[in-house]
């Protein structure tokens, strides 16, 4: 049966009067057509007007002049003379009969008893839509009267159709069972457009006959708006909620910015009062003094209409750089809660063994957060106390002195209610800087396993290959920890050897004495069951500081390859452009690894040149004499193949320390003028733009020389260069505005850098470093 729901709506008066001997009438099945909307391109339609709950309505007369009866509604929203119709055959309304009556909306669930089929409001809808009275009917000769519509309502909304049927004539069952098959084969899933009417609902309080009334829906305008952009400036919410007291407060500067009683259901709004006239990074809502829910205004998780947080949702709002709010979904558990950041600060823990004495300890500092008896199933607390009041980045838990289960509180790993570790679920908590913990799903394997962390210690593999002897050797000592014939499908295991116990950086895999194929184990790659390589899958594992393996996704490729590690060595190129002459040169010394001609489509390959045998840092590509495109290979950016890099796409290569290269999934690289490059040597000059208010600007290097003093207006931009020996900006410049430090910059190239990055209320325009010319954008 199709969900309708209901809203209360106001109530019109009708003059009706129904038939009281029913006849029971064969049930009518649930319809699949669809039929459209009416909808603009550039408007929407609220299909949940904000209705009266309760009208006091009379019926003037029955029949009516286009309807079943007239009614009229004297005040309220819905005051005004309706063309009523009966959805009840068993009740009686009669004209001049006055009342007071609950409004429901046809599109909202109605309670149980006032009307007999509301699955099939949609259908009635769409008949209240056609204008049927006055049409001709299918036979091309009688027209469809009121008698018509109004028995087709009755076939399709009651129980029971009427038996005298006294006030429909004329009338024709014929025509009226026409109706009742249009609207099943084209109202199925009906809601009106703009300009139609919306089926209200009125039932009478003292028992008169149930009746509808057509409530007419406006095009509305669909206003513009974009994502949350520098802080949230106003809102309006709704207290869904009882009538309370509601304070609003910001959280950096505790400025109230609303404090009023407000109703149940009613919206109040205010505005940001910090320096930019925003809201700041949160507000907090209190309800009767008391603390109620927080919702973060910094633009760092969704916010716009629909956001509901505790007993408030939003209904609209707008941001300093975004304009007015688009609507946004609420996360599961209702929007208060965040990922964590900046460490866990406290947990709620249920235990699932048996009942034991638990004991919580800070891996850090060794210190003790709960010890206590704790019985199966209770849950228990506890928080951190580190400096900052955080739990550090790891618990152990005991159970009766016996270690169980470690449980990352670093923010490195997902952590929220729901979380299953050892004999334990997380069902509350918080971070630092994230406030309530938002849930997350348990990784595979129940959580009883971590990352590969100090080096995998064993390994289980599956041999998928053919019967065979196998052999697997640590890398670096070239210790054999395992040689036996494995027949196909069959599993094995073995464990490391080196000083700690572990497998090394590296194990190389041969089959029948020849090698097949290497795994890392040094834990810089993803490792665990589920890794594929070669003929070999990873069952199982552990590894030093992290114990047993987690599942992992096989890379593409079938895991026989890696991530560029180390420079590339090699490169296989296809040609997409035209057929020319290539010329390959490694950028650092410009030698030419490659020169011929390349037709269209065909591939060629390359091989690095310096004293390592890689490519250096940066390749350039000549077409036909002409610089082409430039492909960094020092591993920096995602390289790989299906790559696309100008006319380009790379099939294949190696970097020295990673192997084969793993296909990458990343825009394609445009071809370039070779004017900019990567950071490289330090930045030695920046140009950057104020997105802030007009301020006192001061940059300084690391080793405090002042770079730049001024002050600068909102939006305009500033340039300043390095003065350190090499005239360099150093590794970091610090930016203070109005003398007060506002961001930082690393300049050293460890980081990303280049026009499009964003630091506080500073976005980078351009500048150069001291090896890699000018920045390319980010």
């Amino acid at each position: 049966m199709k969900r309708i729901s209901t809203l209360l709506m106001v109530v019109t008066f009708v003059f009706l009067s129904c038939e009281t001997e029913p006849i029971k009438s064969d049930a009518l099945d649930a319809v699949n057509a669809t039929s459209k909307s009416l909808n603009s391109d550039n408007c929407t339609v609220d299909l949940l007007p904000d209705l009266p709950e309760i009208v006091n309505a009379c019926a003037e007369a029955k029949p009516g002049s286009k309807s079943y009866l007239d009614l009229v509604i004297a005040n309220g929203t819905l005051a005004g003379d309706y063309a009523a119709w009966c959805i009840d055959v068993a009740r009686t309304l009669n004209a001049g009969d006055c009342f007071e009556a609950n409004v429901f909306n046809s599109y909202e669930p109605i309670p149980a008893g006032v009307v007999d089929s509301p699955e099939n409001f949609d259908l009635i809808n769409w008949i209240l839509n056609q204008d049927f009275v006055g049409e001709l009917s299918e036979n091309g000769v009688d027209a469809y009267t009121i008698g018509d519509v109004q028995w087709a309502m009755w076939e399709l909304i009651d129980d029971a159709n009427c038996i005298a049927c006294t006030y429909l004539n004329p009338f024709n069952v014929g025509r009226a069972n026409e109706i009742v098959s249009f609207a099943i084969a084209n109202g199925a899933g009906y809601k009106p457009g703009g300009g139609d009417v919306l089926a209200v609902v009125l039932q009478p309080t003292d028992g008169k006959q149930v009746v509808i009334i057509p409530y007419y829906i406006e095009c509305q305008p669909e206003i513009p708006c974009d994502p949350c952009d520098g802080k949230v400036t106003e809102l309006t919410l709704k207290n869904n909620g009882d009538g309370a007291n509601v304070k609003v407060v910001q959280k950096k500067d505790d400025v109230v910015v609303f404090d009023a009683y407000v109703d149940a259901g009613a919206t109040f709004s205010f505005s940001g009062k910090d320096k930019n006239g925003t809201l700041g990074t949160e507000i907090i809502i209190y309800v009767d003094n008391d603390e109620h829910t927080r919702i973060h205004t910094s633009c760092s998780k969704p916010i716009g209409p629909g956001l509901i947080s505790g007993d408030f949702e939003v209904v609209r709002g707008a941001s300093l750089k975004g304009g007015e709010l688009c609507p946004v979904d609420t996360p599961p558990d209702g929007g208060d809660c965040g990922e964590c950041e900046g460490k866990v600060t406290k947990l709620t823990l249920q235990n699932t063994g048996i009942d034991a004495n638990i004991k919580v300890v800070q891996k850090k500092d060794d210190l003790v957060v709960f010890d206590e008896f704790v019985n199966s199933g209770a849950l228990f607390s506890f928080s951190g106390i580190d400096k900052k009041g955080t739990l550090g980045t790891e618990i152990i838990i005991y159970i009766n002195e016996t270690e169980n289960t470690r449980i990352h509180t670093s923010c490195s790993k997902p952590i929220g209610p729901g979380l299953i570790s050892g004999d334990f679920i997380v069902v509350g908590g918080a971070s630092l800087k994230g406030g309530e913990l938002c849930p997350v799903d348990t990784p595979p394997d129940g959580g009883d396993c971590g990352e590969c962390d100090g080096k995998v210690t064993k390994l289980t593999l599956q041999n998928n290959g053919n019967d065979a002897v196998i052999k697997v050797v640590q890398k670096k000592d070239e210790v054999a920890i395992f040689e036996e014939f494995v027949s196909s499908g069959s599993s094995f295991s073995f464990s490391g050897k080196d000083k700690n116990g572990t497998l090394d950086t590296e194990i190389i895999i041969y089959v029948g004495g020849i090698e097949h194929t290497r795994i890392h184990t040094s834990c810089s790659k993803p490792i665990g069951p589920g890794l594929i390589s070669g003929d070999f899958e990873v069952v199982g594992g552990a590894s030093l500081k992290g114990g047993d393996l987690c599942p992992v996704d096989t890379p593409p490729g079938g895991g026989d390859c890696g991530e560029c590690e180390g420079k590339v060595t090699k490169l296989t190129l296809k040609n997409n452009g035209n057929t020319a002459s290539i010329r390959v040169a490694q950028k650092k010394d410009d030698i030419t690894v490659f020169q011929g001609n390349v037709a269209t489509g065909a591939p060629f390959s390359f091989s690095g040149l310096d004293k390592s045998g890689t490519l250096g840092t940066e390749i350039i590509i000549y077409v036909d004499g002409k610089e082409h495109v430039r492909v960094h290979t020092s591993c920096s950016k995602p390289i790989g193949t299906g790559l696309k890099i100008g006319d380009f796409e790379v099939l294949g290569g190696a970097s020295l320390n990673g192997g084969e290269l793993c296909p990458v999934d990343v825009p394609s690289v445009p071809p370039t003028n070779g004017d900019c490059g990567e950071c490289e040597g330090k930045a030695t000059n920046l140009i950057l733009q104020n997105n802030g208010g007009q301020a006192l600007i001061r940059v300084e290097q690391k080793d405090g020389a002042a770079v730049f003093e001024a002050t600068v207006a909102a939006g305009d931009s500033f340039s300043f260069s390095g003065t350190d020996k090499n005239g360099t900006l150093g590794t970091e410049i610090a930016i203070y505005v109005n003398g007060v430090k506002h961001t930082s910059i690393h300049t050293s190239c460890s980081k990303p850098l280049g026009p499009g990055l964003v630091s506080g209320d500073f976005k980078v325009l351009g500048g150069a470093s001291l090896n890699g010319g000018e920045f390319c954008p980010l």
